[in-house]
C-alpha cells in the first residue's frame, strides 16, 4: 500500500502541478525501495524532505509550517542515530557519499 500512496502523491501531484505533492511523492517511493534508515534519513534526504516543506509551506503561506516539519526531522535523524546510546544502528547521513552509519 505504501507504493501505491506514492504512485498516488506523484500523479496526482503531475495531474495538477503540485511540485511539493510531486517532491513528498518521491521521498516515499525512495523510502519504499531503499533500506530503512539510508536514503530517507540523510542529507539527501533532508534537501528533498526540506524543499518539499518549505514549497507546501509557501502554498499554505505557513512560516511556522516549515521550521515544525524540518525541526521534526532533524530531531527523528537525530533520534535514530548513535548519539543516543540506547540505539546502536545508526543512520547513513551521507549516503550516496559515505556509507558509514553515525
Amino acid at each position: 500500500t505504501f507504493l501505491l500512496i506514492s504512485l498516488f502523491l506523484i500523479l496526482f501531484g503531475l495531474a495538477n502541478s503540485i511540485i511539493w505533492l510531486i517532491l513528498f511523492g518521491i521521498f516515499c517511493l525512495i523510502g519504499f525501495v531503499t533500506p530503512h534508515r539510508s536514503y530517507t534519513h540523510s542529507i539527501v534526504g533532508l534537501i528533498l524532505f526540506g524543499t518539499a516543506s518549505y514549497l507546501l509551506s509557501q502554498d499554505l503561506n505557513n512560516e511556522i509550517l516549515f521550521t515544525s516539519m524540518i525541526f521534526g526531522f532533524i530531531s527523528h535523524l537525530v533520534a535514530d542515530s548513535r548519539f543516543l546510546p540506547t540505539n546502536k544502528e545508526g543512520v547513513k547521513l551521507f549516503i550516496p557519499f559515505i556509507n558509514k552509519q553515525f
